[in-house]
């Protein structure tokens, strides 16, 4: 990661939200969401990483790209406009992918109003960097404090990016420039001969006789055309438009019966269903952050002793496999989190899921081996024998929460591999468990962090 030349007080610039959270929230997700288009690798590496210190109150941006960094005063005019075309691209390959998830989730989804609140930033000449030969913007999601953010486009504002004495004037095609000549003395004008004077001509006056006037004839205007009324329906085509609509009816009754909690896997090409998980992991964010709002163990909303949580029985949590945790120091508390330091994670953990093989019908347990810095990998056994391995890391939120995220854990076959998962855990009373919350088929679903 290498640390861009701006730092942004916070005081100064109002962050865009999504339904209530800050947009910086979703910068991972978000990068997934980038990647997945057209020329994703430029796209995402184009929005810079932001890190947010609220102590000092301010936000340091960094970026994946090596080389030297060079601001707008460094670079040369047709840097300049190449710039500017990169701008315009990459906004449309972020309102593209916005109006895509649009037409899968609707207008309120919240990866779509995350997208279209990337496009906005206090100053555009300040906030963009040269990275090596890589196009590189901060300060994105931001305007200044308390100012109306739609003159705030990065669009808007690039097109002033390159002054008028700086653009670049091309020759036409097909024209070559001619220097001009050299010590080269102009040709002398040819000797005159005088002329005789010219005879005087006599003015003689006349009145002109002005031209009819034409008469003005207003256009006809068309007569209008009477609407022609729709033909009236036969029997026969009502019939049929009835058993369409009873046909589709009941093919969505027999999709919601089929539908089971599984942990499947997703195809790397199947760029819809990819697009589906990141913003299951979006809603799940949303859903965890307003979990924690309500004063009991499990982060779930009670209502007069009643649970009110839109999940079926078979999304509760999970008794854990061993009633007896191992004799270890208590670690997972506010005190601890506090520290936000990622010792506390170092060890052997599992997850405790209520998801199953779609395959093998097995219950699926991960298992986490974690170092002192919050890095490890995880495990899924099977009774065959098999095992699916991939990487993992922990990381801390808040005093009373933090984040397991998972990245693909692969095995002999699909039936023994699984996608990236992210899961945003709470803590309980227990101090070596936690209750974390997973994207499964069905929706959120709840499952068990503990030491074994």
């Amino acid at each position: 990661m290498q640390k861009l030349p701006i730092i942004t007080k916070t005081s100064e610039i109002d962050i865009k939200s999504v339904y209530g959270q800050s947009i910086f929230d979703f910068y991972p997700q978000l990068k997934k969401i980038l990647i997945q288009q057209t020329n994703g690798n430029e796209l995402s590496q184009f929005f810079s990483e932001p890190v947010v210190n609220n102590v000092r109150g301010e936000v340091t941006w960094f970026s994946t790209v090596s080389g030297s960094v060079r601001g707008i005063p460094e670079m040369t005019a047709e840097e300049r406009q190449r710039v500017g075309e990169q701008i315009k691209s990459f906004s449309q390959m972020v309102k593209d992918a916005a109006n895509h998830l649009e037409a899968m989730s609707g207008p309120k989804a919240l990866g779509v109003e995350a997208l279209r609140n990337l496009l906005v930033t206090p100053n555009l000449a300040n906030s963009l960097f040269l990275v090596g030969d890589k196009l590189v913007i901060a300060q994105w999601g931001c305007v200044p404090h308390g100012i109306d953010p739609k003159d705030f486009d990065i669009v808007t504002q690039g097109k002033n990016l390159i002054p008028p004495e700086q653009a670049i004037i091309a020759p036409l095609p097909g024209t070559t420039p001619v220097p001009p000549p050299e010590d080269e003395t102009p040709p002398s004008p040819p000797p005159t001969t005088p002329s005789p004077p010219p005879e005087p001509v006599v003015a003689t006056t006349s009145t002109p006789t002005p031209a009819p006037a034409t008469p003005v004839v207003p256009p006809i205007p068309p007569e209008p055309v009477p609407p022609v009324p729709p033909l009236p329906l036969t029997p026969t085509e009502i019939l049929w438009r009835w058993l369409v609509i009873l046909l589709l009816c009941l093919l969505l009754l027999f999709g919601l019966l089929t539908k089971s909690c599984t942990y499947g896997v997703l195809a790397p090409s199947d760029n819809e269903s990819r697009l589906r998980t990141d913003i299951s992991e979006l809603w799940v964010k949303v859903q965890q952050k307003a979990a924690s709002c309500f004063p009991n163990d499990s982060g779930l909303h009670h209502d007069d002793g009643k649970n009110t949580h839109p999940q079926s029985e078979s999304n509760n949590v999970p008794q854990s496999e061993s009633q007896n945790l191992p004799n270890l120091p208590p670690v997972l508390n506010e005190e601890s989190l506090k520290k936000n330091d990622l010792k506390v994670f170092e060890g052997k953990w599992k997850l405790v899921t209520p998801l199953v093989n779609r395959y093998t019908e097995e219950p699926i347990t991960i298992l986490f081996d974690f170092d002192k810095s919050g890095k490890g990998n995880q495990m899924v056994n099977h009774k065959s024998g098999k095992t699916c391995t991939g990487t993992a890391s922990a990381s801390i939120v808040s005093g009373t929460s933090f984040k397991i995220d998972m990245g693909a854990c692969s095995g002999a076959g699909k039936q023994y591999s699984y996608p990236a998962e992210l899961a945003p855990c709470e803590l309980m009373k227990n101090p070596n468990q936690a209750q974390c919350i997973l994207a499964c088929a069905d929706g959120p679903c709840n499952a068990t962090f503990e030491r074994y």
